[in-house]
């Protein structure tokens, strides 16, 4: 795959700025459509050429690469031999089954969801499961559950991300992922009656007060009512809230690491920004990657909130406090990299930020020994 292939229509495009940025914003995007089209068409057209040209160039690359990497396994052999063989049953496994575990993924959401499925799985064969629908047991539901969540974020920020001059086309592909969110929204209400009867009379009583107040609850604004949300005021199964903690756990030690992730690739384009790079040009490209870490870092920090919220529901209610010392309550001044001072400290009183502190920081040996090889 030919990952830079489409931004090498964009140098055809330069010439064309003398010519738009006079025109209104439709106009604008139809001409650069126009352009768009016309190199995608000379693209295609030319396809058999390109690809036996780059054939030609892969065939004897391949022996040189597998050459490299023959060098670089015999040299880590004496001392990750284990870990190398334990690696390629991995991929293999994967790359012939794709329900397997991808090890090329470090998520503790995923880790977390396959544990819950094989415990389900066990209860199964030992006759104590308590699914109440054959396509859709209680972990089922509350991972869906936590999945339309972050669809409804995802909503909520391209809504928001839509400007004053937004195109037909635009708008028609929101409507349509906000509809076709809303049906699955809907399906998943139905399921969750199945195990909170009593949630179809909270929801008609949450519409009624919606109704009355005038305000019509939009998709992305749609409740969800997880065991969390609910608390105290409704009967909940604690399998239920058992299974949200679980997920919620694994949720906010991922953002975490998703988070501290982000800090240090802002660090790290800081200084070569600092130390490299010169002119507009590359100075914008610049600013332009750190306004989207700084995107992420915003996106990591609500899913941490997220997830430290119903911990802190759910922890009351099934009498877990252990979690705290690992999950503390994010403040705006803890998100910072290591090497930022804090506002009011000395360079000789710096004191580290607690997620600098917390689990999978600084990288367990597993990950490490993962990223040698």
């Amino acid at each position: 795959m030919d990952g830079e292939a489409p931004e090498r229509g964009w140098a055809n495009i330069n010439p064309v700025a003398s010519s738009t940025k006079e025109m209104g914003p439709g106009a604008r995007r139809d001409t650069l459509d126009d352009f768009f089209g016309d190199w995608n068409w000379k693209k295609i057209v030319s396809l058999g050429t390109t690809m036996q040209r780059k054939l030609k160039e892969a065939v004897p690359q391949y022996a040189d690469h597998q050459a490299a990497l023959n060098d670089l396994e015999e040299g880590l052999q004496e001392e990750y031999g284990e870990a190398l063989e334990q690696w390629r049953s991995q991929v293999e496994a994967w790359e012939n089954d794709q329900s397997q575990l991808n090890p090329f993924e470090r998520n503790a959401d995923v880790s977390v969801q396959l544990v819950l499925a094989k415990e389900e799985e066990q209860s199964m064969q030992d006759g104590a499961c308590i699914s109440l629908h054959e396509d859709c047991s209680p972990s089922i539901l509350i991972t869906s559950g936590l999945e339309l969540k972050e669809q409804q974020r995802c909503l909520r920020a391209d809504k928001d991300g839509c400007g004053l001059h937004i195109m037909d086309n635009q708008e028609g592909k929101l409507v349509k992922h906000s509809n076709a969110l809303q049906h699955w929204l809907d399906s998943w209400a139905k399921m969750q009656e199945l195990y909170i009867p009593n949630m179809a009379a909270m929801r008609i009583s949450d519409n009624a007060t919606a109704a009355n107040a005038s305000s019509i609850p939009s998709t992305e604004s749609f409740k969800l009512w997880l065991p969390s949300q609910i608390g105290r005021s409704l009967p909940c199964n604690e399998s239920l809230q058992r299974v949200e903690w679980r997920l919620r756990y694994a949720q906010g030690h991922n953002a975490l690491r998703s988070l501290r992730s982000s800090l240090h690739t802002q660090t790290a384009i800081l200084k070569y920004k600092d130390q490299n790079l010169r002119g507009q040009g590359a100075n914008t490209r610049a600013h332009n990657m750190l306004k989207a870490i700084d995107m992420r870092i915003e996106v990591a920090t609500r899913k941490y909130e997220s997830a430290h919220k119903a911990l802190v529901v759910l922890g009351n209610l099934l009498n877990e406090s252990s979690w705290q010392s690992s999950l503390r309550p994010l403040n705006h001044q803890d998100i910072c990299s290591m090497s930022d001072i804090l506002w009011g400290e000395l360079e000789g009183r710096q004191k580290l930020s607690w997620i600098w502190n917390m689990r999978g920081a600084g990288g367990s040996d597993v990950l490490i020994t993962e990223g040698l090889i």
